[in-house]
Order: structure tokens, then sequence, then C-alpha cells
């Protein structure tokens, strides 16, 4: 619960994804890859950008985070609102171990080792870039509607000098 969510807190930055676990598959050094924004109330914006000012490739995504334990775990469930990939069915659910300091230059490490994906078991290590209050702006929606009457939302997050932000049309 809360406290769980605390832990999560901050910007982080995808250090590596293995598919499956142990074959690594993207590796990304510090200024490179995604990074996310957690905030406590469970929103986060992850942007995920292969070639800057490039929309194709773009696996950006954000919505809400809850967190549960199951037999003493930490359980993350991710309902995605929004993003540059077709929507998934269900939330991303992701068993997480975190190991405070255990990053190269002493970071906190979280692990993420995805439950329910399609194309089978994968494994995801963050390691956190920075910690303090998180700032969340929402957008509900715009008027005039854009063509096609789509519903526009979207976050804008910021945390110790960091900020992301993806808005568009709602899945």
């Amino acid at each position: 619960p809360a406290a769980d969510a605390e832990k999560l807190c901050g910007v982080w930055r995808l250090v590596d994804r293995q598919k499956p676990a142990g074959s690594v598959v993207e590796k990304f050094g510090k200024g490179e890859g995604p990074i996310r924004i957690q905030a406590p109330n469970g929103v986060y914006v992850e942007v995920s950008v292969r070639s800057p000012g490039q929309v194709v490739g773009q696996r950006s995504v954000c919505g809400s985070l809850r967190i549960e334990r199951e037999d003493g775990e930490l359980i993350s469930v991710r309902h995605k609102v929004l993003g540059f990939e077709p929507p998934s069915v269900g939330a991303r659910k992701s068993r997480v171990a975190l190991d405070a300091g255990g990053g190269e230059g002493g970071e906190d490490v979280a692990v993420e080792m995805l439950l329910n994906g399609a194309d089978g078991p994968e494994v995801e290590r963050w390691e956190r870039v920075a910690t303090g209050d998180v700032t969340v702006l929402e957008l509900s929606g715009i008027d005039p509607r854009p063509p096609g009457g789509l519903k526009h939302t979207g976050y804008w997050l910021f945390c110790s000098g960091h900020w992301a932000r993806l808005t568009g049309p709602r899945y």
C-alpha cells in the first residue's frame, strides 16, 4: 500500500531489459534509454524515445500504478491511460524487488519481473536517478475537441529538476 508506493516514487532510468530473464536484449547507459517519473498518488509517465525527434519507434506511456502485496512480495499493477503503442489487454503486472543502494554508483535499483506478458517472461532493471516531491498536472480534456471528437488526456510530472509530459487521445 501507501508506504510501498512511496518506495517507487521519484525519477528512474531503465538500465536493461531481459527477455527471457538472464538474456539482455536492451542495455542503456546513463543519459540514454527510457525515463520514468512516478508520483505517490500512482500517476506515472514513462518517456521512451528511440531516435530524438522521431515519433516512429516511440514506446512512451502514462497511466496509474497500484501496489499490492502477494505472499510478502511487492507487486506493481500498471494501468495505461495512453501511449504510443497499441493498448495491451489488461494491466501490466510485475513482481518488484527493491535493492537500496544496489546500483553502480550506489543508486537504488528496482527489478521488475513481468508476470503477465503476452510475449513471455521479461525483466526490467531500473535505477533511481532522483528523489523528492513529485508534482502532477493532469490534462482532463480540451475544448473544442480535436477533429474526430477524440477525448484527449495526459500528464505532466515534475521531480527534482526532471520533468516528463505525455498527452494525446485516450485508449
